[in-house]
């Protein structure tokens, strides 16, 4: 079964079809005896707005990817309508890439049931290229979220 969420969410879970399409054997991967543990105790309000900043600037590229041309749109108008959306698609892509080292910097560890057959025994959680194991990077994010909540620090 194909799962995909359908939007970008306050804590930068990706829209769907747009960056992500992932196969899943049931519809949420989440267990909740099993979750991915984070540590906040490293990082401060500086962290905390750029991470807000980069799921902004995703929101904002997505808005824009999802928007629909208008008929009475000239030729030229049109490849404008496309280059806007090109742009916005790299810029959502490189604030994807700057949200997950952002995630890295609090991420201890990912439990064995969320990551993909394949995943090596040992991962080092600081390389953001260590989040390629993970199955479903959005649910990854949904929970880096409610653990932000005040008073679930650290984790």
């Amino acid at each position: 079964m194909t799962s995909t969420k359908e939007h970008v969410d306050q804590n930068g879970a990706l829209a769907e079809g747009v960056v992500e399409k992932l196969e899943t054997p049931n519809d949420s991967i989440v267990d909740d005896r099993e979750r991915p543990t984070f540590d906040f105790s490293r990082v401060g309000y500086g962290w905390d707005r750029r991470y807000r900043h980069e799921v902004g600037q995703i929101m904002a590229s997505l808005a824009i990817l999802r928007s629909q041309p208008r008929r009475d749109l000239t030729p030229e108008q049109q490849a404008d309508f496309q280059l806007k959306q090109s742009t916005a698609y790299l810029e959502m892509d490189e604030a994807v890439e700057r949200r997950d080292v952002l995630v890295t910097q609090v991420l201890q560890d990912v439990p064995r049931s969320w990551l993909v057959p394949d995943a090596p025994e040992e991962i080092d959680w600081s390389l953001s290229e260590s989040l390629d194991h993970v199955r479903d990077m959005n649910e990854l994010v949904t929970v880096l979220g409610e653990a932000r909540t005040p008073g679930a620090r650290p984790t």
